[in-house]
């Protein structure tokens, strides 16, 4: 960058590189104040895709899988435990990040699923 950028107009210090949450650029310490600022998005939080969560595998009988599936699913307890028992059931729909932790969750638990399309991010 050049200096004109790193420098900050209204106390002449320097600028010093740094992100916070989503943002990306400049900040003057001395100031406490961004001198230039941009976004930085992650890829997934950019993703417009609809994904659709298919049970695998789950265990309708677990109250920890029964609970995850309804927390995530918005069905009530009784709706969720009738999925648990239907293996290829779409479980929800949603956006990469709630699928994301969705996902992360239901792993700790055991509960097996899928994603169509294919969910491109780690877990």
């Amino acid at each position: 960058m050049s200096a004109d950028l790193e420098e900050c107009l209204d106390c002449g210090g320097r600028g010093e590189l740094k992100t916070e949450g989503s943002l990306y650029g400049i900040y003057c310490e001395a100031c406490d104040k961004w001198i230039v600022v941009t976004t930085n998005i992650e890829p997934i939080e950019a993703d417009t895709e609809l994904y659709s969560v298919i049970l695998d595998c789950g265990d309708f009988e677990n109250k920890e899988h029964v609970r995850i599936v309804s927390h995530a699913s918005g069905m009530n307890f009784l709706q969720a435990r009738k999925a648990l028992q239907t293996r290829g059931s779409e479980l929800f729909s949603g956006s990469a990040t709630t699928v994301l932790d969705f996902l992360r969750r239901s792993k700790v638990v055991g509960v097996e699923c899928h994603t169509v399309p294919l969910f491109p991010y780690s877990v």
